[in-house]
């Protein structure tokens, strides 16, 4: 996992190192964020925030999980009860 910081100071460095031009530079830090983010992807890194995401996803989940799992056992009750 990278922290966003980390990744934003990066992009800032190498925006930093390209020819004065705001406008420029706006595209060119913009393009560099995209490719890091692509690039660390790739190799399975996630950002602070993407990793939130799924942890927040992941406790949904087993939220839902757990309410199914009531669900089943009151289902499976019912059904000895008429056996």
């Amino acid at each position: 996992m990278i922290n966003n910081s980390i990744l934003n100071e990066l992009t800032k460095r190498l925006a930093e190192l390209t020819p004065e031009g705001e406008r420029l530079k706006t595209k060119l830090h913009s393009k560099i964020d995209s490719t890091l983010r692509l690039g660390f992807s790739e190799f399975g890194i996630l950002t602070q925030q993407d990793f939130e995401a799924q942890m927040s996803a992941l406790k949904r989940a087993e939220i839902r999980i757990n309410e199914l799992e009531v669900q089943v056992e009151k289902l499976e009750r019912q059904v000895n009860k008429l056996a």
